[in-house]
Formats: C-alpha cells, sequence, structure tokens
C-alpha cells in the first residue's frame, strides 16, 4: 500500500520539517525530506512504510531521524518467488549530524521483515546537504533500478550454494557476535529455528532468511542474559545490523565458491 502525505505526516512528523535544528552550522543546507520523497516518486518509486526515532524532547521531534521504505509498482525480485520486492531506502535527520543516505533493500512480505543490501555489493548513496543537486537523487534511483537484476542474481547464487549443518551452525554463531559479544551455541541454535515450515537452512539464501529474521526480531534469552532479546527498533541498529549479516552472506559464499576452485 502506497502511503499518503497525510499518513506519513501522523506517522514521520519530522519528514515535514520546514527548516533545520537552530544549532546547524550556517554552511548547512537544509533540504525537505519530502523534496526527495517528491523526487523519488516522479522516478517510480513510491513510499510505502515509514518511521522515526522517539525523542525524549517535543522540540526534537522535527529534527529526528526517520527511514522511509520506497518501492515501484513494476518492480519484483526474478528469483522465481513471488514474497519478496526490492526497496530504496531514504535516511535522514535534521540536526546537521547526518547526511540524506540511501541503500538498497529487500522486503520479505511472509514474515513483514527488511533486509539491507551491503554496501561493497551496490553500495550506498550519501547525499550532502551542502552543494546539493536533484541529479544526485535521479542518479541515486537509476543505480539502483539497474542494480535491481544484480540484487536477484545474489539470491539465485545463495540459493544454488549448500550449507552443511556444521556451516549454519558456524554461520549462525558469526552472525550471533554482530548482535551480543558474548555468545555460544545456545543463541546461535535459536537463530536457527524456522517459523515457518517452508524456511530452510540447508542453503546460504534460507540460512540467512532464517537467522537475518532471528537476529532482529529476538523473542529468546541468549546466553548469559536473564532477560529474552527485544526486537530491534531503531533505525541505525537495524540498518547496521542488516549490512553486516549481509556481509557475512557475502564472505561465505565467496569462500564456498573458493573451495570449489
Amino acid at each position: 500500500m502506497v502511503l499518503t502525505l497525510d499518513s506519513l505526516r501522523g506517522s514521520v512528523p519530522s519528514m515535514f520539517s520546514e527548516q533545520a535544528d537552530p544549532a546547524c552550522s550556517d554552511r548547512y543546507s537544509f533540504i525537505p525530506t519530502t523534496r526527495i520523497v517528491d523526487l523519488l516518486q516522479e522516478d517510480g518509486w513510491l513510499p510505502w512504510k515509514a518511521q522515526q526515532v522517539n525523542s525524549r524532547t517535543p522540540e526534537r521531534k522535527s529534527y529526528a531521524r526517520h527511514l522511509i521504505r520506497f518501492k515501484r509498482e513494476d518492480s519484483t525480485l526474478d528469483d522465481g518467488t513471488s514474497d519478496m520486492f526490492p526497496e530504496i531506502l531514504l535516511i535522514n535527520a535534521h540536526d546537521g549530524k547526518s547526511k540524506y543516505l540511501m541503500k538498497a533493500g529487500l522486503f520479505r512480505m511472509i514474515c513483514a521483515n527488511g533486509m539491507v543490501v551491503c554496501d561493497n555489493d551496490f553500495g550506498e548513496i550519501r547525499i550532502k546537504h551542502i552543494g546539493f543537486s536533484d541529479n544526485d537523487v535521479y542518479d541515486a534511483s537509476q543505480k539502483f533500478t539497474k542494480n535491481i537484476s544484480r540484487i536477484s542474481d545474489v539470491v539465485d547464487n545463495w540459493t544454488n550454494t549448500p550449507l552443511q549443518q556444521g556451516d549454519t551452525m558456524k554461520f549462525a554463531r558469526e552472525a550471533a557476535r554482530l548482535r551480543w559479544e558474548d555468545t555460544g551455541d545456545y543463541t546461535a541454535g535459536n537463530l536457527l529455528l524456522r517459523r515457518r515450515s517452508a524456511d530452510t537452512t540447508k542453503n546460504l539464501w534460507g540460512c540467512f532468511q532464517v537467522v537475518q529474521e532471528n537476529l532482529l526480531e529476538g523473542g529468546f534469552k541468549p546466553d548469559g542474559q536473564t532477560r529474552a532479546a527485544r526486537k530491534i527498533t531503531s533505525i541505525q541498529k537495524d540498518v547496521e545490523l542488516n549490512s553486516q549479516l549481509w556481509e557475512l552472506g557475502t564472505k561465505y559464499f565467496s569462500e564456498f565458491n573458493y573451495s570449489l576452485n
């Protein structure tokens, strides 16, 4: 479902800020997020999901970091499945502490979970507030659109990369350390628990999806913890964990291909 401006205004008020934080430098060029949204929509990317950081003080609410997800109505992931589609993630804040950040992503509808594609594979676009140009946004949109087929290739390659039980445990252990410093096999085992009978951990793509969902959703007590891990709701932590996990998957795929040569 495409989000209207009214619905976005209710969930992401900082997107509609008309000025930057007064503490920003004089060199800071304020660019409304609505302008970026308009430019992406002109190129066929439509906002469908959004959130912003909960500010501790009301005055910070207008400048808070926010995340908007975009999808194209004419774009699907050509991997033989129907439960995923490519995204553009737009992250911004009006506090002068961050640039506009655009990243490629995948959204898996069956678990309502978003994946962030690794920078090393597809790059990320950082748009400076100083010296901003509309062409920066159009160029980024075109780059992500062209990379959709490459994302499909990665999914296909990972699907055709078999994993033995020892490989899946090793992958889960490394994934667990992305979120928790002290962890062991119990945590790794929980990351490998399938939430749907159709899921699999017998290949790299299936293992990645199962681990990714559990890593972000939590709901179990990690090794040495007395409380169950909470669902990741922080925009920054969500993007960080997703990117790191994608890098881990890329490393495993490279190691698999190296072992065959």
